[in-house]
């Protein structure tokens, strides 16, 4: 059996890309069945070697088993050239200087279908994402045509251009879905992350299954935690609450939301706080100047610990010797850090979005929940947490649960295969 994943993507290590890497992994370690997986990324996969290395060794991809192309979108402007890397060698490459290297075909942005087209010829199961509308009728018109199973396996995100109209930004999502008409009842199946898109998606079609996303339980359980990072070392030394973020430190995420909380809860409330924040820092071009200020803010008191950008042994190093985990963004549908928390049986903060809601039932169910329009709601949550002396430990284990029995790559790929096989 051949499949033949494609989604829409920027970066190889995060988002729907990173997701399909990982499940494909764990296909062809589990799974005689599958001969070969293919991987087409409509996106530009990231542009740095350190970024596709590092991928790649998270993945631990066989290169003859598994294949990734990057299709670079039509909105680029950038690049006139699709490109398709060798990633046979990159592995023992040492050079993280080189953009694009192991550069083994051009093609023209105009021979992108064709691409697509040769790909679904010689494959058994096409699994789309339809982040790219444009992409997804003609993948599946295709698949019919040469008598190809399709799957769709959407992302259901708010597309926020003001968070006062985050209602009217999921029926403008379920509108843009509409206008794949019937062929949401065209394809074999619809794949879905969390209990509410089952809910969402159920109308299109009749075979619609809750899959979900998951992390990597047995790499995580390897992962040796008792070797401290010299880089984390400071964290041994704090006192008082620690919440950890992790990710990009942008408005996007709703970062400052975060950085404005605390500010409240160290200097008004004068809880004893530290936020350990780890990622690409903001950027100031894209107006976050103000991220800067109140980052600084906190930094000259002693509050916020930067680490920036970490190895995936830190990251869980990071994340075990926090208290709490927090993830205020508006676009996820399973945040990945969420998981990640959940798998060293630390409890979440996330605001009350359905898809997030939709994951944790009640306040302590793994998490909690906080008003997603008002940073003071996020405030009060954690000043209340920290008041009353909340079990941290006992919701950890609770998220821990989720994580073990449903949400991670050796359940989400039983799911799958079992779904191709038509069991």
């Amino acid at each position: 059996m051949i499949v033949t994943f494609v989604s829409y993507g920027q970066n190889l290590i995060r988002g729907g890309i990173k997701l399909y890497i990982d499940i494909s992994r764990k296909l062809r370690e589990k799974y005689s069945e599958i001969d070969k997986i293919n991987i087409i990324n409509i996106g530009k996969c990231g542009y740095s070697a350190a970024n596709i290395r590092e991928a790649l060794h998270i993945s631990r991809l066989e290169s003859d088993k598994i294949s990734i192309r990057c299709l670079n979108a039509a909105s680029d402007r950038f690049s006139k050239y699709d490109v398709v890397f060798g990633f046979n060698e990159l592995i023992d490459n040492k050079s993280s200087r080189t953009f694009l290297f192991n550069l083994i075909n051009r093609v023209k942005i105009s021979d992108r279908l064709r691409v697509i087209d040769k790909y679904i010829k010689t494959t058994d199961i096409v699994h789309v994402s339809p982040w790219y509308l444009s992409y997804v009728p003609y993948i599946i018109d295709r698949s019919i045509r040469y008598g190809v199973r399709s799957y769709l396996f959407p992302f259901y995100h708010p597309f926020l251009f003001d968070a006062k109209f985050v209602k009217l930004s999921y029926y403008l999502n379920y509108f843009k879905l509409n206008l794949l008409g019937n062929y949401m009842f065209k394809v074999d199946g619809i794949t879905v992350s969390t209990p509410f898109e089952l809910k969402v998606f159920s109308p299109f079609n009749k075979r619609v299954y809750h899959v979900g996303e998951g992390v990597d339980l047995e790499f995580i359980r390897n992962i040796n935690l008792d070797s401290n990072s010299n880089k984390l070392k400071s964290i041994n030394r704090l006192n008082g609450l620690k919440v950890v973020y992790i990710g990009a430190r942008s408005k996007g995420k709703r970062y400052d939301f975060l950085l404005r909380s605390i500010i409240d809860l160290y200097t008004k409330r004068k809880v004893k706080v530290h936020l350990l924040v780890a990622g690409p820092g903001p950027n100031p071009v894209n107006g976050e100047r103000d991220i800067f200020v109140l980052e600084n803010l906190l930094r000259r008191k002693g509050v916020l610990k930067d680490f920036g950008i970490i190895s995936e042994k830190e990251k869980f190093e990071l994340i075990n010797k926090s208290d709490i985990a927090v993830m205020p963004s508006l676009y996820e549908t399973i945040p990945l850090f969420f998981l990640e928390s959940w798998a060293m049986s630390k409890p979440v903060i996330g605001p009350n979005i359905p898809s997030i809601s939709s994951l944790i039932e009640q306040q302590g169910d793994g998490g909690f929940l906080y008003n997603f329009m008002d940073w003071r709601s996020l405030s009060n949550l954690i000043y209340y947490i920290y008041e009353n002396r909340i079990d941290l430990e006992k919701v950890g284990k609770k998220g821990y649960l989720k994580v073990k029995l449903f949400y991670n790559l050796d359940k989400v790929s039983e799911r799958l295969i079992k779904i191709y096989k038509g069991v």
